[in-house]
């Protein structure tokens, strides 16, 4: 009898997080396992895109609480729920592999006596510029229970080096899995936006969620001096808390004509494809999904130099420039020379796709598969 797999993620979102977890979820399925999905709350975005096999486990949920975010109000639900749902259907060889809330499930993997994988997707520096004592906590927590956690993963070699050292426990290394014939696929969908079909300029494109991580002010600051040099538009997809802010700096910066916000795009591949630069603003990341995608399509792209990821994808600049967090002039740069020098942010482009075999599907799914069939 196979081992049954509870894929444990209470905020089931729209982000690179979940689209992880659906082909995990999914791969695992195909690869003969029981898969279960255990949430709290789900956006229909990406859940809807797990296999119609899977079981969906839904834990009771905490009422709204006042100035509590929404994703703690979640996690405290797994840890109140989780126990008496789960209990029921869990045996001595389950394995949970935790995609969000590690803490809460190292906790319930303990209570219910079954193995824990748990996932390091952020760089513990992430504290530096989150004004949140939560995430201070939960970084305090991690060198406290993480070593209690049957395998701990990261997904990519510096974060897993870091770490390493601060929980003082082995770390390994299994790299967000991307289904690259299928970002390639759905690059190909028509997409029916004016600046795409016109393409009178050129398009430089930002995706992700608006938030303090992304940090997709420092982008519309170093795109609206970039455009002095060489006019183009600059497209950012992706929803969340910062929309207000972004729309003011716009505003401000007299760029409303140049700088859209296109909100959440169930397929962003085809405005991804259709663009001519790819910019990860992020202040930190562990490894970037959108990153690895836009080197999918060979798309040029330009990333901050923060601790995990983009060094890894971009071959340490050789694959598309590195330029320094929050130095505006340093990326303007970046972008007149990648518009203006299109052979040669081509060039990069190929580099980095051409190593792009690392982060495959099935590579990924096998590092799980591999670790899942170590346990006794």
């Amino acid at each position: 009898m196979n081992k049954k797999i509870f894929i444990f993620i209470p905020s089931f979102e729209s982000g690179g997080v979940e689209r992880n977890a659906v082909i995990v979820a999914n791969s695992l399925m195909e690869k003969g396992y029981d898969v279960s999905v255990v949430y709290c709350r789900k956006i229909n975005a990406q859940f809807t895109k797990l296999n119609k096999d899977i079981k969906k486990v839904k834990l009771n949920r905490l009422p709204y609480l006042p100035f509590i975010h929404e994703r703690i109000v979640d996690a405290i639900s797994g840890v109140l729920f989780g126990f008496f749902v789960l209990q029921k259907i869990v045996d001595n060889k389950s394995v949970m592999i935790s995609f969000q809330s590690n803490v809460v499930a190292i906790v319930l993997a303990k209570l219910l006596r079954v193995k824990v994988i748990v996932r390091l997707s952020n760089h513990y520096s992430n504290v530096e510029f989150e004004k949140s004592k939560l995430r201070k906590i939960s970084e305090y927590l991690k060198k406290i229970l993480y070593k209690r956690a049957d395998v701990v993963i990261a997904n990519s070699q510096e974060l897993a080096d870091d770490y390493s050292r601060v929980l003082e426990c082995p770390v390994q290394v299994v790299y967000n899995p991307i289904d690259i014939d299928g970002v390639k696929h759905k690059a190909k969908k028509p997409i029916f936006d004016e600046i795409f079909i016109k393409k009178n300029k050129p398009v430089i494109i930002g995706i992700g969620r608006l938030c303090v991580q992304k940090n997709f002010g420092f982008l519309i600051r170093s795109f609206a001096k970039s455009i002095q040099k060489v006019d183009a538009y600059l497209v950012i997809i992706g929803e969340g808390s910062e929309r207000q802010k972004l729309e003011k700096l716009i505003k401000s910066l007299n760029l409303e004509g140049s700088v859209i916000l296109m909100g959440h795009k169930d397929n962003v591949f085809p405005y991804l494809k259709r663009s001519d630069i790819f910019v990860l603003s992020s202040l930190y990341e562990g490894m970037p999904n959108a990153l690895i995608e836009a080197v999918a399509l060979k798309i040029p792209s330009i990333s901050t130099n923060i601790k995990t990821g983009p060094k890894e994808i971009l071959l340490n600049g050789e694959g598309g420039r590195l330029v320094e967090v929050n130095n505006i002039d340093d990326l303007r740069k970046a972008i007149v020379f990648r518009l203006l020098e299109q052979e040669v942010a081509q060039k990069a482009a190929e580099n980095s796709f051409s190593q792009l075999d690392r982060f495959s599907m099935d590579g990924m799914i096998l590092r799980y598969k591999n670790i899942i069939e170590g346990f006794k």
